[in-house]
């Protein structure tokens, strides 16, 4: 209206410039305001959550109304399919454990039933506890009655020992412990004052077997090993052995 009023000498030059300023501001506007919505529309579609499979909901880890960061798990969702076990092998076994091994797997809560599971994989590097490595067991079995969660038993089928175990001792596995200076063992031994104390020794170990891990140098036979908690163990450490009536 303006350019018209000026090319008929109605507006002067002063007042055509300041109505196209006017235009291109509230042009840039509605571009601005057209972006605006296309962003709100975008965030309003993040607001609807679709698995990507078919499950139950076992757990919602935010409140309503709580703030949220890019990437946090806001929903845990148990799906279907054949489940899976982890557990820590020590690194004195895990040369033996092999990705399509079959493997036994029992479950505390679900006492007298045995599932077979096969090892779909085997961890590279030791995970951040310790010198354990990580595999994973999926079960021949559906979800139902297993639960995620439950404390679960995996017995592993190692190759029977050869010729090489000649000429050492075969312990178990769980009493074979390492560090930085290499393997070891605690032995239970009497003090002067008679007291059972643990007393470290250095070991060499060989091959596994069915039966255990062969120790090839450090023990002779006949020795008291500590079988269980062996990271929890130091040198010294003043301890009480049990008769086998006090088992139970």
């Amino acid at each position: 209206r303006t350019r018209a009023l000026y090319e008929e000498d109605g507006a002067t030059k002063e007042e055509l410039d300041q109505a196209r300023a006017s235009a291109e501001e509230t042009e840039a506007s509605l571009e601005v305001a057209i972006e605006r919505l296309r962003q709100s529309e975008r965030q309003l579609a993040y607001t609807t959550l679709r698995a990507p499979v078919d499950g139950a909901v076992s757990e919602v880890p935010v409140e309503i109304g709580e703030n949220v960061s890019a990437g946090q798990g806001v929903v845990i969702l148990q799906t279907g399919g054949n489940p899976e076990v982890e557990v820590a092998i020590p690194e004195v076994l895990i040369a033996g454990v092999e990705e399509g091994a079959r493997v036994e797997v029992e479950f505390d809560a679900l006492r007298g039933d045995r599932f077979e599971g096969v090892i779909v994989e085997v961890g590279v590097a030791p995970s951040t506890a310790g010198s354990a490595f990580p595999v994973t067991v999926a079960l021949d079995a559906e979800w139902d009655p297993i639960r995620p969660g439950l404390a679960a038993r995996v017995s592993f089928r190692f190759e029977s020992a050869d010729a090489d175990t000649e000429g050492g001792v075969v312990v178990p596995a769980s009493a074979i412990g390492h560090d930085q200076k290499g393997h070891f063992v605690f032995l239970v031994e009497k003090d002067d004052q008679d007291l059972a104390r643990t007393v470290r020794r250095d070991v060499a170990v060989g091959p596994v077997s069915g039966s255990g891990i062969t120790v090839r140098d450090g023990l002779v036979g006949g020795e008291t090993l500590v079988v269980a908690g062996v990271p929890r163990v130091r040198d010294g450490l003043a301890v009480r052995v049990l008769d086998r009536s006090d088992w139970f």
